[in-house]
């Protein structure tokens, strides 16, 4: 060992990324309490440090050299320099012992880089694990680069409470090299609270592995990250991942976090940006749970990237609000995906217990056989909105993709669906869960729909309410709202169910006069029960009828209310469209009377070709409307002629 000691050594801590003299050369194996210097480790030797090393310094470990502790390291105390840095080309094993970042002083920095065929380990044998935290270290910092190894460790961040510094992080960054944890515990201690963030970033093709749980945030006011991103990128978590707090996920630009057990999303957000994926390739039995804390938000949010089913032969159990009072929105948007991959069976995704929302929007896409359950307990209040989003699912034996709204006893079930969006299914139903399930479809704008493809067996149904006789029945209530230019077409040669509990309203809408002869309601048989006579089973709604600057006075237009081409039958007999005092029966008029820009209409509009039930309608715009349109054309004509 030679030491050569300079002026250098006294004035050291300029700056974690200054150039570094070593005071210290080890060039043979030795043993040491501590280091008195800065030291480089060099031609193969290996440095065992004794104990816990209280006056820290850089450290440099040439390529074939070796440092190993056979106690506790502090690193970045009061001891020493306030910022320190250790370079590993070599080998750096600490034997089970715990290497600790900042341990005892305030504003305290420390920075470990795993440079290529460098390796931070436990042992030269893969056996055992250590941990790396961080106790109050203003900036503790572990780099992997490419080439760089950190392998069999946990990682743990700690802010003591007499922590003086204010803006304490904690951050381990894999920038292309690999690391692979036994498990991360990020911000889970009250004594957490006084770092500012902790962060796990995955970059530049980087790779990470956790075999053990995952857990963020438990602490409160702890902000603690993962960040995966750039081609390659790779985060894989092998045991359960749990976010609490302000915690958070965030994986693009062609980065992938894999999830192969439970995630659960107390608190905070996961975000799949574009170029991101999440690969789900969990075992049976396992779930994804966004919403699990009665006083908590939790968001997954897929923002232009992707999610993957790809658990083979496995099913996959989603879960949007899982406890009484939770907040969970899990939302797909801006040309996001979320698909099944080859040999995948089918996703059940229940909304319950909380207030619930699954949004579709903005191209947004949900490409995978799915059992939909929208509220589907006592306590839910759930949504499933479909804005310009689009549900679809695969084909195949054991496949399905069923839509139940309001499916348990006092639950409350809402689906939207509108500008274009749509949902292909194999059954629908509407509150059939139990007393007091309040269900509500809305479907509106031309080409948005809700479409079941296979009601055609008593397992498979099309069925909306249910019947008075029934002990269910007590407190229920299945509404429908279709919006001309839209549908709710049950495309099966099964029956379309519309039962007591069930209202179905037509709401004329002038803005979609152009696609008003699309069916509004679309089905082969069709039974309707409205045995309690409390109700009518259908309502035709003029509230939304107006001006509209593609019509003349005096024009017809037909709204296309509702095709059957089957069986039809009211209270198991006969259905006839052609009668007029059926049709007084069974609809109800509203908003029909007293119309701006639309003539009063009644039962009398209503005319049966056979096969669709038209409701024409003569537009004739109000005196006042009329007038502003030759007004605004009068001063059209004078601003031309003044041109002139």
């Amino acid at each position: 060992m030679k030491k050569i000691l300079t002026p250098l050594a006294l004035i050291f801590a300029a700056s974690v990324f200054a150039e570094t003299e070593y005071t210290v050369i080890i060039d043979e194996d030795t043993s040491l309490a501590s280091l008195s210097g800065n030291t480089r480790v060099t031609n193969n030797a290996t440095l065992t440090l004794t104990s816990q090393n209280p006056r820290n310094y850089s450290l440099l470990i040439d390529a074939g050299a070796a440092v190993s502790s056979n106690d506790l390291l502090k690193w970045g105390t009061s001891g020493g320099p306030k910022q320190n840095e250790i370079d590993i080309y070599g080998s750096f094993y600490m034997n089970g012992k715990e290497f600790r970042m900042g341990d005892d002083g305030a504003s305290w920095s420390t920075t470990v880089n795993v440079y290529s065929g460098g390796v931070f380990a436990n042992d030269a044998n893969d056996s055992g694990t250590f941990t790396i935290s961080n106790f109050r270290g203003e900036n503790s910092i572990v780099n992997v680069y490419a080439g760089g190894l950190v392998k069999n460790f946990n990682i743990s961040s700690f802010g003591r409470n007499s922590e003086q510094s204010d803006t304490p992080t904690f951050e381990f960054n894999v920038n292309g090299g690999a690391a692979s944890a036994a498990s991360i515990t990020l911000g889970n201690s009250a004594q957490d609270e006084k770092i500012q963030y902790s962060s796990i970033n995955v970059t530049n093709g980087g790779t990470m592995t956790a075999s053990g749980g995952i857990t963020l945030g438990a602490a409160a006011r702890n902000d603690s990250r993962i960040n995966v991103s750039g081609a390659g990128s790779t985060f894989t978590a092998n045991a359960n991942v749990a976010l609490n707090n302000t915690s958070a996920i965030s994986v693009s630009d062609g980065g992938a976090f894999v999830s192969a057990s439970n995630v659960y999303i107390n608190n905070g957000e996961i975000t799949i940006g574009e170029g991101g994926a999440w690969n789900v390739n969990t075992a049976p039995g396992q779930a994804f749970v966004v919403g699990n804390n009665a006083s908590g938000i939790a968001r997954f949010t897929i923002d232009g990237g992707a999610m993957n089913m790809n658990a083979t032969n496995n099913d996959m159990n989603l879960y949007i609000c899982n406890s009484a009072g939770s907040q969970g929105f899990f939302t797909i948007t801006n040309g996001g995906t979320y698909q099944q991959g080859e040999g995948a069976k089918n996703t059940q995704v229940f909304l319950g217990n909380g207030t619930g929302v699954l949004e579709i929007s903005n191209g947004g896409k949900w490409l995978a056989n799915t059992n939909f359950y929208i509220g589907n307990a006592s306590s839910a209040n759930a949504a499933l909105i479909l804005d310009n989003g689009k549900i679809t699912g695969r084909t195949g034996s054991g496949y399905s993709s069923d839509l139940n709204i309001a499916s348990a006893a006092s639950a409350v079930g809402r689906v939207e669906v509108s500008n274009g969006g749509s949902a292909d299914m194999r059954t629908f139903r509407m509150s059939q869960g139990g007393v007091n399930s309040a269900s509500t479809l809305i479907i509106r704008d031309a080409g948005s729909y809700v479409k079941a493809n296979n009601t055609n067996d008593n397992n498979y149904l099309f069925e909306l309410g249910v019947n008075a006789d029934s002990a269910k029945y007590s407190g229920n209530a299945a509404n429908i709202f279709i919006y001309t230019g839209a549908q709710l077409w049950n495309a099966s040669v099964g029956t379309a169910w519309l039962r007591d509990s069930a209202q179905m309203n037509f709401m004329l809408d002038s803005d979609n006069v152009d696609a008003a002869d699309t069916a509004m309601f679309r089905t082969g048989k069709l039974a309707v029960y409205k045995s309690d006579g409390a109700s009518t089973p259908f309502v035709i709604d003029g509230a939304n009828l107006s001006y509209n600057n593609s019509l003349s006075e005096g024009d017809v237009v037909g709204f296309t209310i509702l095709t059957a081409t089957g069986d039809k039958s009211y209270n198991g007999a006969l259905l006839d469209f052609t009668d007029a005092t059926t049709l007084s029966q069974i609809f109800e008029f509203k908003n029909n009377v007293s119309l701006a820009d639309w003539e009063d209409f009644n039962a009398n509009n209503l005319a049966w070709d056979g096969s669709n039930l038209i409701l024409s309608l003569t537009y004739v715009p109000e005196p006042s409307t009329c007038a502003a349109i030759f007004g605004a054309l009068a001063l059209a004509f004078a601003a031309y002629r003044r041109r002139k």
